[in-house]
């Protein structure tokens, strides 16, 4: 059965994150999304109404043919990650 968030409780989840070590503890609430890097000062909060508004426009680094489509963006990005790891490999084994 999936979690409930329920008024003045907080779902907390740890989550792998490309780029940090460790794991990042995701808390939700009904005031918003906290993220927080375990045994560092490192932490992001976020409203409800701030993570809409920044998950409705396109930041200026992406590519205008990927602008409005964040899920073919994050395709796109895996794909070139996933290029360059293997042309690594392949000068690596030479």
């Amino acid at each position: 059965m999936p979690a409930k968030l329920e008024p003045g409780k907080k779902l907390k989840r740890l989550i792998k994150v490309y780029g940090i070590e460790g794991d990042v503890e995701v808390s939700m609430s009904h005031e918003g999304l906290t993220f927080r890097v375990p045994r560092t000062r490192l932490v992001l909060t976020a409203t409800w109404p701030d993570v809409v508004e920044k998950a409705s426009c396109t930041p200026d680094n992406v590519p205008c043919f990927l602008a409005g489509e964040p899920m073919k963006f994050l395709q796109h990005e895996v794909a070139k990650v996933q290029k360059r790891k293997n042309k690594k490999c392949e000068q690596g084994s030479r």
